[in-house]
This record gives structure tokens, C-alpha cells and sequence, in this order.
């Protein structure tokens, strides 16, 4: 049960990735610089991102998770909740046929559906985490943001 689980923080330092690309919204990534440090809580804790030895992975067909605020459709308003949907990694030669090979780069994670090609992301959801099950671990890491969505909509 979440009770008042969230914390406003104001922050106006901010560090862009110092090559992103607006256009193709490579390294669309930033760091927000906070006043002081967070308490964590049950409901608010850290994350692990991949090893050393992950970094390497691309993680296709991999299980993994999003969450935002963003549209639950493409006609529907910002969710005041915060959403969550399971995705599948998928390679990016198939991630290219969607978005062509200026959109998609080496780096580029890109997902589907889980159980339907049309669950995913929307519109509001950017900067969200990517997250998916490290067995290792036991615990989940952190291998992406989300950054853009199918320009054909949230539904495609």
C-alpha cells in the first residue's frame, strides 16, 4: 500500500548528455542535480544499473518493465497515477525496420508489447526507467529510459 508515496523536490541544476541530438533524440538523457540527498523509504530506493560485464548486452527478448505519467491512449490525457506496462526487448535490426537506420543506433534499446504488440509507452512517459530482472541479482537493474514513442501512436 503506497501512502503519499511521492516527494517534490525543486532542482534547477541540470546536466545534459553532451551529445544529444534533438532531431534523432540520440543520448536523450539528463542528470538532475538534487538541493540535498533523498531519504529512501520503502517506496522510494535506488536501482542498480548493469555490471561491467552486461554493458555489452543488448538484452533482446529480454521481460522488461515501463512506468510513467504519460497518455493511456492516444486520445486519453496524462495518467495522474503512476502506470506501468511489461514490454519485450527486441533486436535492433527489427527495431530498424520501424524507425529507419538514423533513429536507431548501437545503443538504442527498443521494445514491443509483452502480451500485445500495442501496449507500450505513450506520450509523457519519456524519461521514465527501463527496467527488467537481473537472476544474478536478485533484483532488478535499470537498462534504459524511455525516449520516444511510434510516431504512428500509442496504440502501434
Amino acid at each position: 500500500e503506497f501512502n503519499n508515496p511521492e516527494v517534490e523536490v525543486t532542482t534547477t541544476d541540470k546536466i545534459i548528455h553532451p551529445e544529444y541530438d534533438h532531431s534523432h533524440l540520440h543520448n536523450d538523457i539528463a542528470l538532475l542535480i538534487l538541493p540535498s540527498a533523498l531519504e529512501f523509504t520503502k517506496n522510494i530506493k535506488p536501482i542498480q544499473l548493469p555490471s561491467y560485464s552486461q554493458t555489452d548486452m543488448t538484452f533482446a527478448d529480454e521481460k522488461a518493465t515501463v512506468s510513467g505519467h504519460g497518455k493511456t491512449g492516444d486520445d486519453e490525457s496524462s495518467s495522474k497515477r503512476l502506470m506501468y506496462v511489461h514490454v519485450k526487448v527486441i533486436d535492433n535490426e527489427e527495431c530498424t525496420k520501424f524507425y529507419g537506420k538514423k533513429m536507431i543506433k548501437d545503443f538504442t534499446i527498443c521494445t514491443v508489447g509483452w502480451d500485445k504488440r500495442s501496449s507500450g509507452t505513450c506520450q509523457g512517459d519519456s524519461g521514465g526507467p527501463l527496467i527488467t530482472y537481473d537472476e544474478d541479482l536478485d533484483d532488478n537493474i535499470q537498462i534504459g529510459v524511455v525516449s520516444f514513442v511510434a510516431g504512428t501512436g500509442c496504440q502501434s
